[in-house]
């Protein structure tokens, strides 16, 4: 009683104090730490800003240099009939200059035709024609969902044209005003009330917390402010006047051609123009069918004459594939505007395949061109061609999975579900069905532990239409747990000279004394050349 009369809060003195260090205290702290752990992130790269003429005739000019044709440099965001990308139409270009720009395709008009360009936004593009004719008419705009064509107010059909995607119609002999217009279509209509209402909502919450929180004594309110400020302005004047000036392990700057602090150093030349400088493997070990993370560095040594893709391959031998990670543009940013100056950060997480034995694995890095499949050229030091790809000092150990994967998740091409013993054989999958000169026929068998241990070999055979046995591969399939999951891959090498034809490939299971158990007609594949 004596102290709810002394404090009329009902609190003792030191519950006062602990109370006010909860509520002003703790938040600065948690501040400060979420400051001091983003210091790394607030030193971006210094890319060059200066991106050139960024006029609409200086954007298209960009596009046309192969950098992001289409939107992105492989043209992911084009509408679907686009089978491939039209080249340039030089008066649609030289509209660009003019200011007035016309989109019509002066190529459709038949002798004696006309077209005046009336009205052009990014929505909609509007023509005055005359024509003694009928005739195809087109728009050099991709036929996305939404566009509509009117000739006189009244909408006709439109058709995609084939393999370009551009937008083409009929026209009747005589005058006419034509007019494309691109507008919502009906699940962007609904997505827009959808976020409206959305709001609406939001805003109906929010006004009724205000009203509850008004109703709340202002005595239980905190007040961090003055406090809260007071740490953001120290921690802002000692990061620019101490952090800043030296550095510390929030910031490493690199010598040109150098990268502080990467885990592994093993430089290469890529094709003459850009230098591997080096990787961070966080972890040695990956469990079968989780994902490894792994950062590569690159720098430019000089310009880049292509846009080139990244691939990281797991192997062991270099034939056979465990696991893979490929992106568009090493560390996200197009090559043939890497700075010579700086180096670039590459970060990949490679998918391990479910199924992949425990052991010691390779890890492979690359470079290509995705338009062709052909790889960078890694030279030596004395400048000959050493391969095309390189194979990183640090192996990878692969360990089994505390729990099997489940039989979707290996996507079998087949399911085949035969027993052999203590062993199931799931299935299989064949990495294409059609080959091309010189290359591997690559066939992967599915395994499961059902019951007691046991061991069978396997012979695939690779068989001509003559019904002659061109190849052939042993492989063993060692003791499984139950319930344990095996793949077990197949690469037939097929040389330059192999004939071409269709071909098919037998699988025979045996047991421990080579004697057969079973024998099955796989799949067929096809050999060019």
């Amino acid at each position: 009683a004596h102290a709810v009369a002394q404090h009329p809060r009902g609190m003792r003195p030191l519950s006062r104090i602990t109370h006010y260090a909860f509520r002003r205290l703790l938040p600065a702290l948690v501040l400060l730490a979420i400051f001091v752990s983003a210091l790394p992130g607030m030193y971006p790269p210094l890319w060059d800003a200066n991106f050139g003429d960024t006029s609409p005739r200086g954007m298209i000019d960009f596009e046309l240099s192969g950098v992001a044709l289409g939107t992105t440099s492989t043209g992911d965001f084009l509408p679907m009939p686009v089978g491939r990308e039209p080249g340039p139409t030089p008066s649609l270009l030289d509209s660009y200059n003019t200011g007035l720009i016309d989109k019509f395709d002066r190529s459709t008009l038949p002798a004696g035709a006309t077209v005046q360009v009336e009205a052009h936004a990014a929505n909609v593009d509007r023509f005055h024609v005359e024509s003694p004719t009928g005739f195809t008419g087109r728009i050099l705009t991709f036929l996305f969902p939404g566009w509509h064509v009117t000739i006189d107010g009244g909408e006709i059909p439109v058709k995609p044209m084939k393999q370009a995607g551009l937008m083409e119609f009929q026209i009747l002999a005589g005058t006419h005003t034509i007019e494309a217009v691109l507008s919502p279509t009906t699940p962007q209509f609904t997505a827009t009330l959808i976020s409206f209402a959305a709001l609406v909502a939001l805003f109906v919450i929010d006004v009724s917390r205000r009203r509850t929180a008004r109703a709340v004594s202002s005595s239980l309110r905190p007040s961090f402010s003055p406090l809260l400020f007071l740490v953001s302005l120290l921690f802002l004047v000692a990061k620019i006047t101490v952090i800043d000036r030296c550095d510390t392990c929030f910031r490493y700057t690199s010598p040109a051609g150098q990268v502080l602090g990467v885990q592994h150093q093993q430089p290469a030349n890529f094709g003459g123009h850009i230098e591997f400088l080096g990787y961070d493997l966080p972890g040695g070990e990956v469990e079968s069918g989780q994902m490894l993370p792994l950062t590569l560095y690159w720098r430019a040594t000089a310009p880049v004459p292509n846009n080139y893709q990244v691939f990281v391959q797991l192997t062991q031998p270099d034939t056979i594939l465990w696991g893979q990670s490929d992106k568009l543009n090493p560390g996200d940013f197009p090559t043939t505007r890497w700075p010579l100056d700086k180096f670039v950060w590459d970060d990949h997480r490679v998918q391990v395949l479910p199924g992949t034995p425990p052991g010691e694995y390779r890890l492979s890095v690359g470079l290509y061109q995705l338009s062709n499949g052909q790889r960078v050229p890694v030279f030596d030091d004395q400048g000959n061609i050493s391969g095309d790809h390189l194979v990183l000092d640090v192996p990878v150990r692969v360990v089994a999975p505390r729990t099997p994967p489940s039989v979707d998740s290996l996507q079998m091409q087949s399911a085949v579900n035969r027993d052999y013993g203590g062993l199931r054989l799931l299935g299989w999958s064949l990495e294409a069905p059609i080959v091309q000169t010189p290359n591997f026929v690559r066939l992967t068998l599915f395994w499961q532990g059902i019951g007691e241990s046991s061991t069978v070999n396997v012979q695939a055979a690779l068989i001509d239409g003559a019904g002659r046995v061109t190849q052939t591969i042993a492989s063993n399939i060692p003791v499984l747990a139950r319930d344990e999951i095996r793949r077990a891959p197949l690469a037939f090498w097929l040389p330059p000279d192999f004939p071409a034809g269709t071909y098919r490939l037998h699988v025979s299971v045996l047991d421990e004394k080579q004697q057969v158990l079973d024998t099955l007609d796989m799949t067929s594949i096809e050999v060019r050349r």
